[in-house]
């Protein structure tokens, strides 16, 4: 074997990293969803992600979905929408990443994902992580029954971060199952 010198050794890095870079980005560029940033099927009926671009809306009326669920503030709902999110049941509810969401606003989100006539139904925040992560958590540890640490771990998955060391949506998720009034507006429905 022939030793190779610094210069080519640093040359065939470069271009092994730039390869691997560019299947990358390739991939991303034939990726369906990359109109819908962090984009993820929850369950047969639930989608989520981040604000959809247009060719987006597109992509979920051909999934069938009904209704759109926006968690973004209400200065950021203001801007107006494409011509192809037209059509689409709209719900606001409207969170903050700084504090917990009010049990109201969850009841809201639970009635609603919860309605078949509303059903197949996206979800979505800004980016698609944070106020969706923790509302997703809500309806996999109040519906689904799983573990706050098991939907923690999928909220992280998706990119949930807790701002400057707040932990305020996290501390939200793990304290889940001692909202007894998100459990008993699922449980009277299931009567």
């Amino acid at each position: 074997m022939i030793p190779l010198s610094r210069p080519v050794r640093w040359a065939a890095a470069a271009l092994l990293l730039l390869s691997a870079a560019g299947c990358g980005l390739t991939g991303y560029l034939r990726d369906p969803f990359v109109d819908i940033p962090e984009f993820s099927q929850v369950t047969e009926d639930l989608y989520r992600g981040g604000v959809p671009k247009e060719a987006g809306y597109a992509r979920l009326k051909a999934l069938g979905v009904r209704t759109i669920i926006d968690f973004r503030g209400v200065p950021e709902q203001g801007r107006p929408l494409p011509e192809a999110a037209q059509g689409f049941r709209r719900v606001s509810i409207p969170l903050s990443v700084y504090a917990w969401p009010e049990d109201e606003k969850a009841l809201k989100f639970l009635q609603t994902v919860l309605d078949p006539e509303a059903h197949p139904v996206f979800v979505h925040c800004s980016s698609g992580r944070d106020r969706t992560g923790a509302m997703v958590a809500v309806y996999r540890v109040i519906v689904q029954e799983w573990g706050p640490k098991e939907a923690y771990r999928e909220a992280l998955a998706h990119g949930f971060w807790p701002y400057r060391g707040e932990v305020v949506l996290k501390k939200y998720i793990h304290q889940l199952r001692d909202r007894k009034v998100l459990y008993d507006f699922v449980r009277s429905r299931s009567k």
